[in-house]
């Protein structure tokens, strides 16, 4: 199912649009809608504020940090067409038959136009394990290789999605939630990919 919900993903973005984020080319409000993906960036995922969140509750370390500001920045630079982006495509938001066949894709609320496949691939991905997402990457029909090459920039997508939550447990002063987070985003629970950790002896 996973494979087939890569498949609809691709299928999707091929579908063309105008404007960047959730007020585009097919939204009866034209006066918000963003000409650019550095506009949508900073007016509509209010990208700087949730990167001082980031910072205040010292969610990543300085190296992190510096290298999350560059991937935005790479991000802001990237130029490709607009197309249809659904938000949310979770197992959550397909609808199947009795054979487990995919026979609707819902939940379109989050829909939005941007560069494809990041948004996308950030948001489906990012709560799969491995295997899962191996499965859904080789519907949409990427390579290994293609695959590598766009991690930084989905990464960057996801740590920032985040950013709202940490706010939320920052408030209610939630200092062991806060805490998980932080090891989540160390990278200490990744058991496949040695980059950034120490040996010690």
């Amino acid at each position: 199912m996973l494979r087939e919900m890569g498949r609809l993903t691709a299928l999707i973005h091929t579908i063309p649009t105008r404007g960047f984020g959730h007020t585009f080319d097919w939204s009866s409000n034209q006066l918000s809608r963003k000409e650019t993906w550095a506009e949508c960036l900073k007016r509509e995922l209010h990208i700087e504020q949730r990167l001082e969140v980031l910072e205040t509750h010292k969610m990543l370390s300085q190296p992190q940090l510096k290298s999350l500001h560059a991937t935005l920045e790479e991000i802001e630079s990237v130029e490709a067409d607009t197309v249809l982006n659904h938000g949310d495509m979770r197992l959550k938001n397909v609808m199947v038959n009795d054979a487990s066949e995919i026979t609707a894709v819902i939940d379109w609320e989050f829909c939005s136009s941007n560069v494809a496949p990041y948004w996308d691939l950030s948001l489906a991905l990012h709560d799969l394990s491995i295997d899962a997402k191996q499965a859904f990457l080789g519907g949409y029909g990427v390579s290994e290789t293609q695959v590598r090459a766009m991690v930084p920039i989905l990464k960057a997508l996801n740590v920032i999605n985040y950013a709202p939550f940490f706010e939320r447990a920052g408030e209610e002063k939630d200092e062991r939630r806060l805490d998980q987070y932080r090891t989540r985003f160390s990278g200490a629970l990744d058991l496949y990919s040695l980059q950034g950790v120490e040996h010690r002896t």
